[in-house]
C-alpha cells in the first residue's frame, strides 16, 4: 500500500497537508494513503497537475495523451467533470486493458507516477450507465473508447462498435457484421460474429429472468444451441419458434398400435424369411383388394409450428417390381369437436417397391396434415389394391408411421 503522500509545492496549502500528514505518520505509521483537494485542473494534451494537492477535478473536454512529471510512487486521482478521450500509451500513460477509454461526468481513475513523466492507471470508479426510457434504443459508453448503439427494434440488431466491462462483467456486446475479439482482461478471451453474448466473470453470472423488458416491449432471450442473447416480441411463448432455433423431431407408431379398419384392414402378422431369423410385426395389406388400418395419436408438447409430416415404414412379402398405392386419411380435433367428422386431410402417394423382398423402405408421403397444439389426431392409413396404379402383386408390410414435426428445442 502506498504511504502517505507529502506535497512537494512550497504553497501555503502545501505546508499544511504536509503538517496533517506528518501527523498521520506519527498516529497511524506509514502505510496510509492520504489524498487532498487540489484545484482544478483544464484538460489538455499534457495535463498540468497542481502543487495543492494530489486529488484534481479535471474540467473540459479536450483529449488527453500525458500527465505533467511527479516523482515516481507519487499516486494521484482524477475526477472527471466531463466527457473526454484518454489515450493509452504503452509507456507514458498506461491505462487497464491497453486501451483508450472516453470518460463520462464522475469517473475516478487513480495513477501511480513511474517516474520520468509516465503513469499508470492504478484503478477507476466509474459512473452509473443508464438507459434512456422510452426510447427505441440505447448506448453504452464503452470502457476502451468505442460508443456502440444497441437497438431493440424491428431489426434486432447491435450497432457498429464493440462495447465492454472489464472485471465483475456480465455482458459483452459485439458487432453484427464484423467479427470481433474481445478481452476481458485477466478472464480470458471471447468473441462473437454477432448477436450478443454472455459469460460467467469472476463468479458473477449474467442471470435472465422471466422477461427482461427492452424500451419498445421486446424480451431477452437465451438460445440454447450457443448461448448467444436475443430480443423476441414480448408476448411470444417463453419457448416459441422465434426465440431460439428449433429442431425436426420424429415419433413413431409401430404396427401393434394400428387396429383393423371396419372389416377392410389387413391381418396381423410376426414375419420371418428363415427359420431363426428375426421376427417383425406388420399388418399384410392385399394387393387385390383395398385393405386399410386405423390409429390415433396426440399433437406431441413440444410441437411448436407447421404441419407434420407423415413417414411410411414397410416392405413387401413378394414383388419384386411395381407400384403401391397408399392413401393416408386423418383428422385432427380439439375437445368438444366431433371425431367422426369429415378428415381435413385425404391424399394419396404411389411407390414403387423395393428391388428386394422383405427390404425397409420408407417412404415420406408428399402431402402434410396440419394441426394445432393439443390436437387429437385420428389417422386411417390404406393400400388401395384396386387402384389401376397399384401394380406389384403380393401384400405390402405396413410396419409402422412415422410422424415428423417441429419442435421446440
Amino acid at each position: 500500500m502506498p504511504m502517505a503522500t507529502r506535497n512537494p509545492g512550497d504553497s501555503i496549502a502545501a505546508a499544511h497537508q504536509n503538517a496533517i500528514v506528518d501527523a498521520l505518520k506519527g498516529t497511524v505509521g506509514e502505510n496510509l494513503t492520504v489524498f487532498f483537494k487540489g484545484a482544478d485542473r483544464t484538460s489538455a494534451a499534457a495535463l498540468v497537475l497542481g502543487t495543492d494537492g494530489n486529488y484534481f477535478d479535471v474540467t473540459g473536454t479536450v483529449t488527453i495523451t500525458s500527465i505533467s512529471t511527479l516523482p515516481a510512487g507519487t499516486v494521484i486521482k482524477l475526477q472527471f467533470d466531463g466527457v473526454l478521450l484518454l489515450t493509452h500509451n504503452a509507456t507514458t500513460l498506461i491505462l487497464s486493458g491497453g486501451a483508450n477509454y472516453t470518460t463520462a461526468a464522475g469517473d475516478v481513475f487513480e495513477f501511480i507516477s513511474e517516474g520520468s513523466g509516465n503513469w499508470r492507471e492504478a484503478g477507476r470508479s466509474l459512473s452509473a450507465i443508464t438507459a434512456a426510457v422510452g426510447s427505441t434504443s440505447y448506448s453504452v459508453a464503452s470502457q476502451f473508447g468505442a460508443t456502440p448503439s444497441l437497438t431493440f427494434g424491428t431489426t434486432n440488431t447491435a450497432g457498429t462498435g464493440t462495447a465492454f466491462v472489464r472485471r465483475n462483467a456480465q455482458i459483452a456486446l459485439y458487432d453484427t457484421t464484423v467479427a470481433r475479439a474481445v478481452t476481458f482482461g485477466d478472464v480470458g478471451t471471447v468473441g462473437s460474429s454477432g448477436g450478443f453474448a454472455a459469460h460467467v466473470l469472476h463468479g458473477h453470472p449474467f442471470a435472465v429472468g422471466a422477461a427482461i423488458v427492452a424500451s419498445t416491449g421486446n424480451v431477452l432471450q437465451v438460445a440454447s444451441t450457443n448461448g448467444n442473447l436475443s430480443w423476441a416480441a414480448s408476448g411470444t411463448s417463453a419457448h416459441g419458434p422465434s426465440l431460439h432455433n428449433d429442431r425436426t423431431r420424429e415419433m413413431y407408431i409401430p404396427a401393434p398400435a394400428w387396429g383393423q379398419d371396419s372389416g377392410t384392414g389387413g391381418t396381423v402378422l410376426a414375419n420371418q424369411t428363415t427359420a431363426n431369423q428375426m421376427e417383425y410385426i406388420s399388418w399384410l395389406l392385399d394387393a387385390a383388394a383395398s385393405e386399410a388400418v386405423v390409429s390415433s395419436f396426440l399433437v406431441p408438447t413440444d410441437w411448436t409450428s407447421g404441419a407434420l409430416t407423415y413417414k411410411i415404414y414397410w416392405a413387401m412379402d413378394s414383388a419384386t417390381s411395381g407400384n403401391v398405392v397408399v392413401r393416408i386419411r386423418a383428422r385432427a380435433v380439439q375437445t368438444a369437436e366431433a371425431v367422426d367428422d369429415t378428415p381435413d386431410m385425404t391424399a394419396d402417394d404411389t411407390y414403387s417397391v423395393p428391388a428386394t423382398i422383405e427390404t425397409l423402405k420408407v417412404s415420406t408421403f408428399s402431402a402434410t396434415h396440419t394441426v394445432a397444439t393439443g390436437d387429437l389426431v385420428s389417422i386411417r392409413l390404406a393400400r388401395l389394391g384396386s387402384d389401376a396404379g397399384d401394380t406389384a402383386t403380393g401384400d405390402m408390410h405396413f410396419i409402422g408411421l412415422g410422424v415428423s414435426y417441429t419442435a421446440d428445442e
